[in-house]
């Protein structure tokens, strides 16, 4: 059973984060057996303490398997129980005795837990961690540790409980973040541009890239490596380092959850434009960093980690590319180390003479590795040309492909029977003849398909499924990435029109089409797609939002006017309202009021 050390330092807690009521609300659930579901509940707190998606800031990290984890800021445990699978033992430091308790209800069964419930400014431990993690701590630094330089404070008190070999892990929001710059409010004082104002008469604070490497030397500590997680540390779906987030564009949507932000300009063309100038990373939204007590430990050898973490836990998996240009695939939870060997398995494979799966070079129980492909992705390709040449090449390679499964398929009706597609892909029926093709790979679009026509490797083949799948199905999924995906086609070319043409199809076969991708992705998969929860972004146009403010006072002063002179609004005025009137009567003369 996990355990709790109750100190006297949690009763000074004028000074601690918390959510509020909700977090009685969150302790009667966990109390009562269970956790709250997040998914289904869609409030922000919940979202936050419960989604496992949290745990991506570190399930990806290569933490060794017989190592101590001190956990700085536990919160409601939303990392504890993931660092507990992972390591031989963890300890959990929470100020906040509710927060704790709902901690201890959570993990009561993990036996390398203990959760010391004190103050850190003041707080002793015997012992020294393999691994310090500190994860949306440090922006209350001058909460916890008060004086002059509270951030410096903080940090060697952190690393005081490092082994001399040992690493801390910080996360923390870049207050010149682009979600900033773009128009989200800042994560802490939900106010547009606090951060980047520099928090004029805040204690919370976040730190630019160059300011957090000082405040880290300046701690006598050693930065090892950058990563930026995006699209930020609180629900990262992909890792990048200085190795990789000049190269790479992202391939996640940037939603936020937490409160609704305005849209001053595009993300994509901004962010494209700053990996273009090579400070990508000094704009990313997040930080976390590597540190270390010195500069003899090398750095994590990852430059790019992307995790799949929304779907049912034994298809969750990461992909890492190492320094050393090897991908990695490992499952994120003990019961995926199945699906791992499958795609192990399915490395090599032949489709045809000229297309096959890229090979697999090493497996062990939870992990598989492959080679680094060389070489632009087709959608890469297609990017890369001129816009009016896109289609060209794009129906090209739809063509060849085409032609090639469907030399290796069997043409016939569905067989309603078949239970294993039945609970792979759903319950709908497809009535036309289709070309059925074994083994089908549900996720041949443009982005997994490297090599020249003739000589094709396709990686992330996790979706070649052990059962026929009609060749159209896969080539839909294909025209359907183009357009959706990476908006690189006309939505011409998805339309029902289009597709029946190219697939030689009905367009009740494209309804069923529609169908088996959801019960696929929904119901096989287990996606739990972050767009369901995302909050509003509204686009404003700051030429209209100035046009609209100089209207409105020209209209006051109009108003003034005829007020001045004749004390009531003519009829020629009566297009300013009373509600104006009344909203704004603090303008007016004082005997008009």
């Amino acid at each position: 059973m996990a355990r709790l050390d109750l100190r006297p330092g949690h009763a000074n807690d004028t000074k601690t984060y918390s959510d509020g009521s909700i977090e009685q609300e969150i302790l009667r659930a966990v109390s009562a057996g269970g956790e709250m579901d997040w998914y289904a509940d869609k409030r922000w707190p919940i979202i936050y303490h419960f989604s496992p998606l949290r745990s991506n800031i570190v399930n990806w990290y290569p933490f060794k398997k017989d190592a101590s984890v001190l956990e700085i800021g536990a919160g409601c445990g939303a990392l504890t129980g993931y660092l507990c699978d992972r390591v031989a033992h963890v300890t959990s430091v929470e100020k906040s005795a509710l927060r704790s308790d709902i901690n201890l209800k959570r993990h009561a069964a993990q036996e390398n837990l203990d959760i010391v419930v004190d103050d850190f400014a003041t707080m002793e431990l015997a012992d020294k961690y393999d691994y310090v993690v500190v994860i949306g701590v440090m922006e209350y630094a001058a909460w916890t540790s008060p004086g002059e330089n509270p951030a410096d404070a903080f940090l060697r008190k952190a690393a005081s409980f490092l082994k001399p070999d040992g690493k801390m892990l910080l996360a923390i929001e870049n207050r010149l973040g682009f979600k900033y710059l773009s128009g989200a409010r800042e994560d802490h004082l939900g106010r547009f541009f606090a951060g980047i104002n520099n928090y004029v008469g805040e204690s919370v604070r976040t730190y630019s890239k160059q300011e957090l490497t000082e405040k880290i030397e300046g701690a006598g500590l050693h930065v090892s490596r950058f990563f930026y997680p995006y699209p930020d540390y609180k629900f990262p779906e992909e890792i990048f380092t200085d190795a990789s987030v000049n190269e790479r564009f992202p391939i996640s949507t940037d939603y936020r959850m937490d409160a609704t932000r305005v849209s001053l300009f595009s993300v994509k063309d901004f962010y494209q434009g700053l990996m273009t100038e090579g400070c990508a990373g000094n704009f990313a939204n997040s930080f976390l960093v590597e540190i270390t007590l010195n500069d003899a430990l090398p750095p994590t050898p990852y430059k790019y980690v992307k995790v799949s973490n929304n779907r049912k836990p034994e298809m969750s998996i990461c992909t890492v590319i190492t320094d050393t240009d090897q991908v990695m695939k490992r499952s994120l939870y003990t019961c995926g180390e199945e699906h791992i060997r499958t795609i192990a398995q399915l490395g090599g494979h032949a489709y045809t003479a000229e297309m096959r799966n890229v090979a697999c070079t090493a497996v062990d129980r939870s992990a598989v590795v492959f080679p680094f492909v060389d070489g632009a992705s087709l959608q890469d390709r297609i990017t890369a040309v001129p816009q009016a040449k896109r289609k060209e090449l794009a129906m090209t390679w739809f063509r060849w492909l085409k032609d090639a499964l469907y030399s290796i398929s069997d043409v016939h009706v569905q067989d309603e029977g078949d239970a294993a597609f039945r609970r792979v892909m759903g319950v709908q029926v497809c009535s036309d003849p289709l070309h059925w093709v074994p083994c089908g790979n549900v996720d041949m679009i443009p982005s997994n398909i490297f090599g020249s026509m003739g000589n094709v490797t396709l990686i992330d083949y996790e979706w070649e499924l052990d059962m026929p799948v009609p060749a159209e199905y896969s080539l839909w999924r294909f025209m359907i990435s183009l357009v959706y995906d990476s908006n690189l086609l006309d939505p011409s070319e998805a339309s029902d029109e289009r597709l029946t043409e190219l697939l030689g199809c009905s367009v009740q076969t494209l309804r069923c089409f529609e169908q088996w991708n959801f019960a696929f992705a929904n119901n096989y998969v287990g996606m739990k797609g972050m767009v369901a929860l995302s909050q509003p972004a509204y686009p404003l146009d700051l030429d209209d939002a100035i046009n609209a403010r100089r209207l409105i006072r020209e209209q006051h002063a109009e108003l003034l006017q005829v007020y001045g002179d004749k004390g009531v609004l003519t009829q020629t005025n009566q297009y300013l309202t009373d509600a104006l009137v009344e909203a704004r009567k603090d303008l007016l003369p004082p005997s008009s009021r």
